[in-house]
């Protein structure tokens, strides 16, 4: 993870002083963008592995957070131009699970029961 920020940091680096200066294309502000967000996915897993090791639980509200990251993060940096029909309905398709997954997490931990966290 910080081999990737630091990977990050020069690449910036060099898209902003290569000509013209100061300006960066969409493509390579979107690789930017999908590199971002692939960091905060690898910290947020690290974090519930460290999590799980101490605690020897398994904490499924991060879990999906984790995984709602990750899709957001594929549905921002989607080209839908390139994507098939089958590819948006699938994708539309685990948003809407992981939408009521944890939907009925949160709704199971407000009723009393205790799942995580």
């Amino acid at each position: 993870m910080l081999l990737a920020s630091v990977d990050l940091a020069v690449e910036f680096y060099k898209a902003i002083i290569t000509p013209p200066i100061g300006l960066i294309d969409a493509h390579k502000l979107y690789s930017f963008f999908s590199l971002i967000l692939i960091i905060a996915v690898g910290y947020e897993l690290l974090k519930s592995m460290f999590f799980i090791v101490d605690n020897s639980q398994i904490p499924v509200r991060a879990i999906l957070k984790i995984s709602m990251i990750a899709i957001a993060n594929k549905v921002i940096t989607l080209d839908l131009k390139e994507v098939s029909m089958q590819t948006m309905i699938g994708i539309a398709v685990i948003i809407t699970s992981l939408g009521i997954s944890y939907f009925m997490l949160q709704f199971k931990s407000a009723t009393g029961s205790d799942l995580d966290d």
